[in-house]
Formats: C-alpha cells, sequence, structure tokens
C-alpha cells in the first residue's frame, strides 16, 4: 500500500467516524511523532458525504478507487465516488427476512479485499462472512463461513486477511 492510500484510508477512517460528531475538529493531533510518516504535519480533516441513517462502519478501498461503506441502521453497503459523492449500492446488505429485524442493526459491517480484490464482508445481521465475486450490487454472493466448532456466528463485525 502507497503512502499516499494509507494517508486517504486514515482520513477516510477518521472522516468516518466524525460523522458522529457535531463539529468536525479541523486539525488532527498526532499523539505519537511516528504519524508523520502516513499524515503530513498540513493534514486536514475532509467530510465527504452527509446524510446518513445513524452511523456508518466497515470502510473498504475498492482497485477502482472507489470507497464502499455499511450502513448498519439502514441495512445498505453505500458507494462513494470521488467528485461524484455517495449512493447506496446494495439494500440490503445483511438481514433478508420476511418479518422485522429485531435490532438495531439490520446490515452488514466490516468489509476488506481478498487477495484477489473481490469484497469480503462481515455478515452482522446475516450471521455469517460473505463475499461478492464481482464488484456489482447484483454479483453472485459467495458465504465463506457462518459458524465455527458446530456454533452459528453471533455477529461478525471486523475482518483482515492475512498476507499470505
Amino acid at each position: 500500500m502507497t503512502s499516499i492510500a494509507i494517508h486517504r484510508l486514515f482520513l477516510l477512517i477518521v472522516t468516518v467516524t466524525a460523522f458522529t460528531v457535531s463539529a468536525l475538529a479541523q486539525d488532527i493531533q498526532k499523539l505519537d511523532p511516528a504519524l508523520e510518516q502516513l499524515v503530513g504535519p498540513d493534514s486536514k480533516l475532509e467530510r465527504i458525504a452527509t446524510g446518513f441513517n445513524k452511523w456508518t462502519e466497515g470502510p473498504v478501498w475498492t482497485h477502482e478507487g472507489t470507497l464502499l461503506f455499511a450502513e448498519i441502521p439502514a441495512n445498505n453497503i453505500d458507494l462513494w465516488i470521488p467528485g461524484t459523492g455517495a449512493s447506496v449500492f446494495m439494500h440490503p446488505s445483511g438481514y433478508t427476512g420476511a418479518e422485522p429485524f429485531k435490532g438495531p442493526e439490520p446490515g452488514s459491517n466490516g468489509m476488506t479485499l481478498d487477495p484477489d480484490g473481490r469484497v469480503t464482508v462481515a455478515g452482522h445481521a446475516r450471521r455469517n462472512v460473505w463475499r461478492m465475486e464481482s464488484l456489482d450490487p447484483k454479483a453472485q454472493i459467495t458465504i465463506l463461513a457462518d459458524s465455527y466448532q458446530g456454533k452459528k456466528f453471533n455477529s461478525p463485525n471486523d475482518l483482515v486477511y492475512k498476507s499470505d
């Protein structure tokens, strides 16, 4: 990952977290000088989108240069395109049952890219880990795991792939 990509990812994580804060900070407070290697001294936070249903999580940059993130309460995966803005990419992204979901978080959660660049999703409300076979909201979904030692997952939250 290049330093620019790391910088963008850091700003995104901070920015997405800041959606729930009423007054967006204008400066980044650096508690460790090592942060200078990732974020330049003149970096500023930038709000890239607004209007979400409570909060967002699980951001991942795609190889196409777009950003996917989970809008959990709305049961969406949203897509942000630089210069265009944010829109709903996939709905529903989590719970798909006929009965109303019993809880505040019906959507998916954390996302990452697998070694082949496919989006892999922590299926919070689906209680599984799944993968989109292409970057298309109607793509085939492959369930990668839904239990461990015979017990159904509770609510997967975040994901990471080991480099090898």
